[in-house]
């Protein structure tokens, strides 16, 4: 005979499921989110738009990384530690 099973909680079964699909920022927050949604301080609507934009972020940051790796730039240099001054044209 063999042992009964033991269902997941809905918020660990969501994180799981999350994780297999590769959304790990959302996988992330799912138990705060859906502790939020129990207390009643979040909408669900408002939490699952919150967890996506966090996903969405995550995917964009990671490409961005990618793109940058792959054009192999010597290094990263951003807007912010440009030398204006040393270029008076601009």
């Amino acid at each position: 005979m063999s042992a009964p099973v033991v269902e997941a909680s809905a918020p660990k079964r969501a994180r799981n499921n999350l994780e297999e699909l590769g959304m790990d920022a959302m996988a992330a927050s799912a138990a705060e989110y859906s502790a939020l949604v129990a207390a009643v301080s979040k909408t669900f609507a408002q939490a699952l738009m919150e967890m996506t934009d966090a996903q969405v972020a995550a995917v964009r940051a990671r490409d961005l990384d990618r793109r940058v790796e792959k054009a192999n730039f010597p290094y990263v240099k951003t807007l912010a530690d440009f030398d204006s001054f040393s270029q008076p044209s601009i």
